[in-house]
Parts: structure tokens; sequence; C-alpha cells
């Protein structure tokens, strides 16, 4: 008779779940195992270790044309030159990669070997005015100055906006004598960009060939307000210096003062001087200046003399006399150091310090006056300040400070306007005056400059003043 299972069992008195548990245990266990190997190699891990590499079978990266440029600007030319020739050995077209290998070659002295690389790469792209100018500056480099030209002057014809290309052709004209090319190459070159700093650095030195150093300072200063000092012209500036000619200079400019209060008699002024600037180092002065105020005559005598001690020091020594009506003179003796310092090259700014005694002679005796100074030059302004201490006049302090801007109209024209306050303290009174200036400057001639000056004067006693100022100032 065969026996029906129950629900649950599979023999009587057997559960159906008893032959599970077998299996069940066994995979348990083998989890179990995988859990402990895994938390083992986890301890066995030094997390200091670098991590291996992700892809351990990657290909090395192709050399590049920007690899080539970074060899060529790190100046590691040796390099670029084998970097080329392996570039070019997959693309041997490629115009590009042939301008930097002709560029590098030369670098190295291998004139021959560049110029038929860039004339290849001329022959694939006729028009491409970079590898024109190169081939122009390696013939310059082999001395061939007149097959330079026509070679800067084919890439111009492709390229007629590039200010670099007119430079370069106004420099190979220069050294191949040809004035007429230079002077069109740069009057082209400052229609595109009058304030280049590369073209005012060869408008310089055109100046300089000429022998005139007057407009080659002017240039070369320019360059320094326009972009900041560098030692490229710091280098001609100070070449300049050296082989300065001696010059004289006469400034000489009238004055006249007109008071709100009526019963001032107005201020006729006239003041000359004339340097001789012997070098770099010395420069000598003479002034002779007249006045007639409040109905009296004043004469005042001057003679000094400016030395340079370095490109950092200046020294002025200035003895002065001032006749009074039985001429019996009061002398002044004025001795003031001052030092320059260029506090950056490219925020266009400069400091200059300067400190100074005075001594002067009168009939009460004689005063020695102390004086501190500080000016902070900007690209087109500067601010100055000054103090200055009376050692026999009790407490006497005076302070004062004032601003300018100066503009460049053009340039042969300049405008300048500015203000300042000045302020005595005096046995324990204190006095101000308030002064407000604009003018002009225009030179007429490279030689010859006219210049005007309006200023108004408010002090804190006494009438307001203005004042009209006009002069030359001529070398010769």
């Amino acid at each position: 008779m065969l026996i029906k299972p129950a629900l649950g069992e599979t023999l009587p008195g057997k559960p159906l779940w008893r032959p599970l548990w077998r299996p069940l245990v066994f995979w348990l266990g083998i989890l179990a195992i995988f859990a402990v190997a895994e938390a083992q190699a986890d301890r066995l891990v030094d997390p200091s270790l670098p991590s291996p590499p992700q892809d351990l079978f990657a290909e090395p990266q192709e050399p590049s044309f920007a690899d080539l440029l970074a060899l060529r600007d790190a100046g590691e030319f040796e390099a670029a030159i084998a970097l080329s020739g392996t570039l070019l050995e997959a693309a041997p077209n490629n115009a590009d990669v042939l301008l930097i290998r002709g560029q590098v070659l030369g670098f190295v002295g291998r004139f021959a070997e560049a110029q038929e690389v860039l004339e290849q790469t001329l022959s694939l792209v006729p028009d491409y005015a970079d590898a024109g100018f190169a081939l122009a500056r390696i013939k310059s480099y082999q001395g061939d100055y007149e097959a330079a030209q026509r070679e800067a002057k084919r890439a111009l014809a492709h390229a007629p906006g590039r200010i670099d290309g007119w430079l370069l052709l106004a420099g190979l004209a220069a050294a191949n004598d040809d004035r007429l090319e230079r002077d069109a190459a740069l009057a082209q070159a400052e229609r595109i960009d009058a304030n280049h700093p590369e073209l005012l650095i060869a408008r310089g030195d055109w100046f300089a060939d000429l022998g005139d150093l007057a407009n080659a300072r002017a240039h070369y200063e320019r360059r320094i307000e326009m972009h900041g000092r560098d030692n490229t012209v710091i280098d001609r500036l100070n070449r300049l210096d050296d082989g300065i000619a001696p010059k004289w200079t006469w400034t000489s400019l009238g004055s006249a003062s007109s008071f709100t209060d009526s019963d001032r008699e107005s201020w006729r002024e006239w003041f000359n001087e004339i340097r001789y600037q012997a070098d770099a180092v010395q420069t000598y002065s003479l002034r002779l200046d007249y006045s007639r105020r409040f109905g009296t005559d004043d004469l005042f005598i001057a003679t000094g003399l400016d030395h340079r001690f370095s490109e950092r020091w200046l020294g002025i020594v200035e003895l002065a006399a001032t006749p009074d009506a039985d001429f019996r003179p009061h002398v002044q003796a004025m001795f003031d150091l001052n030092w320059q310092a260029f506090e950056s090259e490219d925020d266009q700014f400069a400091t200059a310090f300067n400190a100074g005694v005075r001594l002067s002679r009168y009939d009460a005796g004689t005063t020695k006056t102390l004086g501190l100074g500080v000016t902070q030059y900007f690209s087109n302004a500067w601010v100055s300040g000054r103090l200055a201490h009376t050692l026999d006049e009790g407490n006497n302090f005076e302070f004062a400070w004032s601003l300018r801007l100066d503009v460049a109209v053009t340039s042969d024209f300049r405008i300048f306007v500015g203000g300042g306050v000045e302020t005595e303290h005096d046995l324990g009174q204190s006095f101000a005056s308030d002064t407000l200036f604009a003018g002009f400057n225009l030179r007429l001639r490279d030689n010859l400059s006219w210049f005007v000056d309006v200023a108004v004067e408010d002090p804190d006693r006494g009438p307001q003043r203005r004042a009209l100022t006009s002069g030359f100032s001529i070398e010769f």
C-alpha cells in the first residue's frame, strides 16, 4: 500500500526542508571565505605607495607641432631641429613645421640650410609672410642686406598691415645705407601705430644716427612714458649720455601778476637762465632774475653746478646774491642732493627723493633751512611733496604738495593742469595758500619750445593773485 506523504514530509516522520540545509551551509561558507580574504588584502595594501598606472598598455603620444614651438621658445634649438625632422617625415610639405625648422637652423648658425628650408616653404605657400620675413633675416645674417630688403618687401606685399615687417625693412635699409627706403618704411610703420614700442626705439636710433641727440632722447623717453622701462631703452639712454655733445640752453620768461586788492601794485617779473651741459656728468647754470614788486625793484643773480655722481645720485650747488637798494648783497648758498629710484618697469612709475640745506646771509645774520622732498612720477602725472624747517626762526615749518597732469596731444604739443597747497607754521600760527594752474608747451622747432602758464593763488591772508607766465626755451 502506497503511503501518500503529508504536506511538509517526504516520508512518514521526515520534514521536507531537511535535505536543503547542506547546500545552504556550503554556499554560506564560500561567501565567508571570500569576505575574510578581501579584508586581509585591504590590510596588506600600503596607502603611502602610489597607485599603479590606470592604463599600463597605452601607446605613447606622438610629438606634435605644439612641442616643436615649446622647444623653439625655450631656446632648445638642437632638439627643435631633431623634432622638426621627425614631423617632416610624416608630413614633408607642412609649411608651419618648415618655417620653424628654418628659424631654428638660423639660430644655430646653419644659414645655408635655413635658407634652403625657407625657400622650400615659400615655394609651397608663396604668400606666407612669416616665412618671407624669416628668409630676409637669414640673408641679413649672411651680410646680403640688399637681398634681405627684397625679401622683406616681397613679404610685405602680402601683409602690408604688419608693423613688424615695416620695422624689419627699415632696419635692413639702414644697414644697407638706403635712407630713402628706411624713412619710407618708418613712415609706414608710424601710420599703423605711432606709439609702437619698437617704432619709438627705431625712431630714436634714427635721430641718434643723424646726431640729433635731443630728438633721440625725446623718443626714448616717450618709449618709457608709453611702455615702461626696460634694458633696451635704458642701455640706449646710457650710450646717449656717454656720447652727449656739449650744448647750451637759454630759457627766458616773463610773468605778470594782478591782485583782487586794488591797493596792491601788480608784479612784473623777468627770469633768464643759461645752462651749459658739458657732458653727462656736469651742467653749469647762470640765472638773472629781475622783479618789480610793490614799487620795489629786486635783482637776483645766481650761479650753480649740477653734478651727477651716478645714475641715481645728483648733487646741486647754487650761490646767489640779492643786492639791496645800496647794492649790498644778501648771499644765499644752497646744496641739494637728489636720489631717484625706479620702482617698477611695468607700471611706469618712479620715485625721486631729494634732501638739501640752504644757507642765507642777511643783515640780521645767517639763516639755515633744511628741506626734504619726494616726487612720485606716473606715466602722465606726478605728485610731489616738500617739508622745510628754518632753524634760526623759531618753530618755523613749511609743508607743500602739488599734483600735475601732463598730456601729450601730439608729439610736439603738450598740455598740463594741476594744483597744490602750501602751509606754513610759524610761532604757533598756521597759514595756507591754494594754487591752481594750467598751461601748454609747444615745440615750434627741434630746438625751440614755447610755453604758457596761467595760475591762481588764493592765500588765507592777503588778496587773491592771478599770474600769467609765458616764455621760450632754445637749445644751441
